[in-house]
């Protein structure tokens, strides 16, 4: 692999593209020799208005932690705040990888902060663990990744084992929230129809914080114009 990548960057030393992917893979090889299997990171947020759900993650992880120590050899967290900032959570995983050399980063309390720091641990190619979801296109989430909640994608599958789908067909429509969480949703369902496995009819966004839904859903049902459908009354 040594070799190959050596004559990539001789041979094509002006690609931006190739340079990247070079660096990196150098990077990868020699933090793969410097991890330590037993040390863990957590990230979590231990500061600010969100630091009381930082403080239960971080009891969580502990308690499981001395539940595996009575069975094997003692494990080594470090733990670090990211005070709900994602810029400050990509540091933090910097930190912990170069640092600490931990095998496996724990993290994610809020999907913003997850996306950010899987990012960041991918780079160092270190494994991840997500609390919440990562709203993140299928093809950018790698072995690198496991999602506590379950993924978009293993969620929509499920969905699409339900017997009622048997019985009531596969026409779906999509209401979604305008943010990352809804645009992953909803791309899931288009590669989903166009691999054949359902029929999406329809799709419509709504604004974040709403409470009353009924005007969207009108739009999406085709019930805001009534006129249009007069003759299925």
């Amino acid at each position: 692999a040594e070799d190959v990548v050596n004559w990539l960057d001789k041979k094509f030393s002006n690609l931006e593209e190739i340079k990247t992917f070079v660096t990196n893979f150098r990077f990868r090889i020699d933090n793969f020799s410097k991890i330590n299997p037993k040390s863990i990171g957590l990230i979590t947020s231990l500061s600010g208005k969100t630091s009381r759900w930082g403080k239960k993650a971080l009891m969580g992880v502990n308690t499981a932690l001395a539940k595996l120590s009575k069975k094997e050899d003692l494990f080594k967290i470090y733990v670090k705040d990211n005070q709900n900032n994602p810029y400050l959570a990509r540091n933090k995983v910097k930190e912990l990888v170069e640092k600490h050399n931990v095998a496996v980063i724990i993290g994610g309390l809020f999907p913003s902060l997850a996306k950010e720091e899987y990012l960041e641990a991918r780079r160092y190619g270190v494994l991840y663990v997500s609390l919440s979801q990562v709203f993140l296109p299928r093809a950018e989430k790698t072995h690198l990744l496991i999602e506590i909640p379950g993924s978009v994608e293993s969620q929509i599958n499920s969905m699409l084992e339900n017997p009622a789908f048997d019985k009531f067909g596969k026409k779906v429509a999509v209401l979604y929230p305008d943010k990352d969480e809804g645009y992953s949703y909803l791309n899931e369902f288009w590669k989903l129809h166009n691999a054949g496995k359902l029929e999406l009819v329809n799709s419509n966004q709504y604004e974040r914080g709403i409470k009353d839904y009924r005007e969207p859903i009108k739009k999406l049902l085709g019930l805001k114009y009534p006129r249009e459908r007069k003759e299925e009354y």
